[in-house]
């Protein structure tokens, strides 16, 4: 790990008298907006208090520098570990893409859990994630952030619910193996495809090289292409 350099150290301000606790899976910039509430200031006092080399809140979640990181560790009492765990950590890989910039989406009932548990202005990190669209902690069906209901969504394309969950079900999991080293969005979307097609179609337990007459990789991936329009 990169240490922060020390001379700028001695000059970082007190820590926070008071730290405010994260929600479950709280986004940082939600974090830290709900402790300019706390202390009364505005979201860019507070980030120039905080983070003061930053541009913006938002950015905060998609990457830090090692001092950022130990500022805001050492400001509000946290470990760094902690600090990293509120971010998105897939910067620099294609499906980053596809986690927003704001708030893209928004459960109402745990929205209204987390104002049960004194949380009510905190902004989880899946609610940036553009791809869901179902709950990532309940499972229920999303609302927009633009306020308009979703609620009727699985009435209306009932016949394609399912196979829309198997969708998001995929970039989920594309997203937690995802490593620093990325292709561009369309071919990562479309290896994700291709290795679902291809697991659809060979038996729980066997190799793709395992199964006779099996289509290999190569034409798997011609075929998958050629069906899609």
């Amino acid at each position: 790990m990169i240490e922060p350099d020390l001379a700028a150290a001695r000059e970082w301000p007190r820590p926070l008298p008071v730290v405010l606790a994260p929600a479950r899976d709280e986004a940082l910039s939600s974090w830290l907006a709900r402790h300019a509430t706390f202390y009364g200031l505005g979201i860019t006092s507070m980030r120039r208090h905080c983070v003061p080399d930053s541009v913006s809140l938002p950015g905060l979640d998609r990457k830090l520098t090692p001092d950022q990181e130990a500022r805001l560790a050492h400001l509000f009492r946290r470990d760094r570990v902690a600090i990293r765990d509120m971010m998105h950590m897939h910067s620099g890989w294609a499906v980053d893409r596809l986690v927003a910039r704001a708030v893209d989406h928004r459960c109402e009932q745990c929205a209204r859990l987390l104002a049960s548990e004194g949380h009510a202005d905190a902004l989880p990190r899946s609610w940036f994630h553009t791809w869901r669209i179902s709950c990532e902690r309940c499972g229920l069906p999303i609302a927009s952030a633009s306020k308009a209901s979703w609620a009727v969504l699985p009435d209306l394309f009932h016949h394609l619910w399912s196979t829309a969950l198997k969708g998001e079900r995929l970039l989920s999991g594309a997203v937690d193996r995802a490593s620093p080293a990325a292709s561009d969005l369309p071919t990562t979307l479309l290896r994700v495809l291709m290795i679902s097609s291809a697991s659809d179609a060979i038996p729980e337990g066997r190799s793709m090289l395992s199964c006779p007459g099996s289509t290999p990789p190569l034409t798997a991936m011609g075929s998958l292409f050629r069906s899609r329009p």
